[in-house]
């Protein structure tokens, strides 16, 4: 006959760990995240966003994403104001 194991009898058990973030990451890991892999050339822009949409279960939007987004302090063409 099988012993059972010393923690089944003395009656110990995991703990679940706790969940200390559910929905979103902090700002920063967020941002790492995706430079890093530029900078390491491991993926680009457009595959990542692939990649995250399919994790999200998400469909890409082409209208709001471009490769290298230009920062929001410089205008989209010489003429607009």
């Amino acid at each position: 006959m099988k012993r059972a194991r010393f923690s089944e009898r003395e009656g110990f058990a995991p703990t679940d760990a706790e969940i200390k973030i559910r929905h979103d990451a902090p700002g920063p890991l967020r941002a790492a995240i995706p430079r890093m892999l530029y900078d390491c050339d491991v993926m680009r822009p457009t595959p990542l966003r692939e990649v995250v949409c399919g994790v999200l279960r998400t469909s890409p939007s082409p209208g709001n994403w471009s490769d290298f987004p230009r920062p929001p302090s410089l205008p989209r063409s010489p003429t607009s104001s």
